[in-house]
């Protein structure tokens, strides 16, 4: 069953409208290499599972060049700090919808498949996406609820947001 989920998810033919934007994404100097690669490896696994429909190209900069007030057209700004609200969140995402750039918090501490799930998530609302209460899903608010990897209900978020055709899935295949 987990192989046809994958199968199915890694072959799906995406053809969205032309108002899917293509972000830039800013990860500071001093995150450390696997922070870095979190995000760089959840960029991928979007743009994979999307067939390259969503497109971002990372850059590290230097820490002292990113803001937080910024909010530049297709920009995503990730930060490894502590996250404003304070109910205790692992993440947030700020987006501003006008200029559709966003600034992510990602606590400094995660590390590992959490701090993977975390940069998955975020980046989803930094694309514009709710959450999803849908079992596994990755936008899924209870990080205890997802696992580390874009499920069915995540990219029918997507092209539901970016106006692309579902994908062909069934509720069979979020069950193991």
């Amino acid at each position: 069953m987990k192989s046809r989920l994958i199968l199915l998810l890694s072959s799906l033919l995406l053809a969205c409208g032309d108002d899917v934007p293509h972000y830039t994404v800013f990860i500071p100097d001093n995150a450390t290499g696997e922070q870095q690669n979190a995000v760089i490896l959840a960029l991928n696994e979007w743009s994979v599972k999307t067939n390259n429909v969503f497109q971002a190209r990372p850059y590290i900069v230097p820490y002292k060049e990113l803001s937080h007030s910024r909010n530049d057209t297709n920009m995503i700004y990730v930060f490894f700090e502590q996250p404003e609200d304070p109910y205790g969140e692992i993440g947030e995402c700020h987006r501003n919808t006008v200029a559709n750039g966003s600034y992510i918090q990602i606590l400094p501490n995660l590390q590992g498949e959490t701090l993977y799930k975390v940069s998955l998530h975020e980046l989803g609302h930094a694309m514009q996406l709710d959450h999803e209460y849908q079992y596994k899903a990755i936008m899924q608010p209870r990080i205890s609820k997802q696992i580390p990897n874009l499920q069915c209900a995540d990219l029918r978020s997507f092209c539901i947001r970016w106006h692309c055709p579902l994908p062909q899935c069934t509720m069979e295949l979020f069950h193991e």
